[in-house]
């Protein structure tokens, strides 16, 4: 009869199926992180699973001590394929710069047209979780080597414009309630107010709208409305921060000390 130290023990092998798991849930927050946090997480998991390794056979040698070797061999063998699997998904999760070159396309020919020049846009985007911008730190940061540089929301990565709720929101009388002016304090109200139950819409969505044209859902429309879309900062030539908007399918980016016009509008997407 077996001792106390040799009873057949599967804890240790069981315990690390725990570890294993990684939800569709987590994939998608990983995949609307940045690409440097997306890389820095990638090489903790990776490690993570190096060790994952490592107990799985001291977990087998003690499954072999304790002559429950033939149980411990399947369930190793379980663990493993669960291990190298989450591998593939961590190393395989698609990076959000996929759609960035039709973006930066698209940023020059704005800039191009706006300039009345050939412009190149070298920078690239920042994925920003939109809670973290400081909007007044943002209107008073005016420095022309930042020209180009801009911002995207995560929420917006892999959104389907065709499908999706689009509503254009007049704030006019929250903005008097709130003794709201410029659009460095719009867009803070804006993000404050609606990001629990809507989606601010980024320079993708302004891109989608300006190059659907007359083709785009009715309610963009109106050529006597300014719709903004707050998911986004762009900084213009002279280093300025601006939200991009659009009349019609005419494009334009305004400035973070602008005052709210009556013909403005926000654009929000539902969830």
């Amino acid at each position: 009869m077996p001792t106390p130290e040799q009873q057949p023990n599967t804890s240790n092998l069981q315990s690390l199926e725990s570890e294993l798991s990684l939800t569709k849930q987590e994939l998608d927050e990983f995949r609307k992180l940045p690409k440097e946090e997306q890389d820095r997480q990638k090489d903790e998991k990776l490690l993570e699973l190096q060790k994952l390794n490592d107990k799985l056979d001291v977990a087998m040698q003690e499954a072999i001590r304790t002559g429950h070797l033939d149980e411990a061999i399947k369930l190793k063998e379980q663990l493993e394929k669960e291990v190298n699997d989450l591998g593939e998904k961590v190393e395989g999760t698609e990076s959000p710069e996929a759609n960035i070159p039709s973006l930066k396309r698209f940023l020059k020919e704005t800039f191009s047209k706006w300039y009345k020049r050939d412009i190149d846009i070298p920078q690239r985007p920042s994925f920003v979780d939109l809670h973290s911008l400081n909007w007044e730190t943002l209107k008073a940061d005016i420095d022309p080597s930042k020209f180009g540089e801009y911002t995207l929301n995560p929420e917006c990565i892999g959104l389907d414009f065709e499908t999706i709720k689009i509503k254009v929101l007049d704030i006019q009388k929250e903005i008097k309630d709130h003794n709201l002016t410029d659009l460095a304090s719009i867009g803070k109200y804006v993000i404050d107010t609606y990001s629990k139950d809507y989606i601010i819409p980024d320079l993708t969505f302004w891109q989608w709208m300006i190059e659907k044209g007359a083709s785009a859902p009715a309610e963009l429309l109106d050529k006597n409305i300014l719709n903004f879309c707050f998911g986004s900062i762009l900084h213009g030539l002279g280093g300025d921060a601006r939200v991009p908007c659009v009349s019609w399918f005419d494009r334009h980016a305004n400035p973070l000390d602008y005052v709210w016009g009556g013909h403005y509008r926000v654009v929000l997407l539902e969830r």
